[in-house]
Formats: structure tokens, sequence, C-alpha cells
């Protein structure tokens, strides 16, 4: 109610603000956000950047993340590169989008709203794939059926790789963030033991 009792160290910093901002500008509570949401988070996360590593492109993530920024309570960046891109990396591309809601489905049985703007670029994609870049068989293909492939394609490596999601997820909950150089030797230490096995 005294104004006069604020102090300088009562007022967050821009960054702290940024931080703790997520779902589309709406700010929340970091204390609020349960262990649950966290790891659903870091599985839908991780999701996203194994399909990157599968999809066979020059791309790779840059950093795999779990601290909440504006607009989402995690992400993945990517170090992207330029080069004509082919309808098999339109398609990974989709894949990758739909890795998220599919590694949430995979590990918790459903998968939540925070999945909706993923689906929606993925719809938006296909599109552009069939009706302006004449991907997939001409007169046949329906974007609809690339949605289906990308989600099987998805869903299948989501399933096939289980176990290395499960080992990461723990490690992105104690860490907050991950390299793509950690992730990529991590991964490839996994493949490795699967061949030995």
């Amino acid at each position: 109610k005294d104004y006069n009792d604020i102090e300088g160290q009562d007022i967050p910093e821009i960054g702290e603000i940024i931080e703790t901002s997520a779902k589309r500008g709406e700010a929340h509570d970091p204390g609020k956000v349960t262990e649950e949401d966290r790891r659903r988070t870091a599985v839908h996360e991780l999701g996203h950047a194994l399909m990157i590593m599968l999809s066979g492109s020059d791309q790779m993530p840059e950093s795999v993340s779990i601290k909440s920024v504006f607009g989402s309570y995690g992400r993945v960046e990517l170090k992207r590169t330029q080069h004509e891109m082919t309808e098999s990396d339109y398609l990974n591309h989709v894949a990758t989008l739909l890795a998220g809601k599919n590694a949430e489905i995979a590990f918790f049985g459903e998968h939540s709203s925070g999945c909706s703007s993923d689906y929606r670029r993925a719809k938006t994609m296909c599109k552009v794939m069939v009706k302006k870049l004449a991907m997939g068989t001409i007169g046949k293909t329906k974007p609809k059926d690339l949605l289906i492939k990308a989600d099987q394609i998805s869903m299948n490596a989501i399933q096939e790789h289980k176990e290395f999601i499960l080992k990461m997820t723990d490690v992105l909950l104690e860490k907050k963030a991950i390299t793509g150089e950690e992730l990529k030797k991590e991964f490839d230490s996994y493949l490795e033991g699967k061949t030995t096995a």
C-alpha cells in the first residue's frame, strides 16, 4: 500500500519478466508450474529435437531448453542452413513439428493444448507442399495425406527411441538447457549401445 516501501530488488528486470511470461503473452507464476508440466515440456521439446536429428537434413539442434520464454515453456533452437528443399525435407519438417505432440502422447497418453501452434504450422506446410510446390501425386495427394504420413513417421521415431527421450528428460529437467552437441553426443552413444546390444 505504501509505494515508499518499494526498493530496487522488488522490481524485476526485463530478463526475468521475459523468462516468466508464456502462453502468448500471459504472465504466469513459475512457482505454479508443476513438476508434471516441466516433464511434459521436456518430453515435448526432446521429441522435436529427436526428429531433427533423425531427419537426415543438415539442420541440427543448437540447443534444447525448458526455460520459460515469452510465448512458450520450452524450445529447440536450430542451426539453420540454406538449400533447396525436397519433398522428403518438407515431410521431415512436418514430422518434426508433430514430434512434440507425439512424444506427449507416447509418454502421457494424450497431448496438451501447447501443441496447437505446431499443429497449425504442420497443416499449413502440407497445404503449401500440395498447392504451391506440386508435391505428392498431382491430382491425387491431399494435404491431409501428407499430414497423416508425417504424423506416422514422427510417432514411429518417438516409439523407437522412447528410451533415449526418457533418459534425456531427466538430464534436461536437471540442467534446464542442453546444447545440440551434448544431445548429439548422447544420441550417438545411445545408438552405439543399441547396435552392440
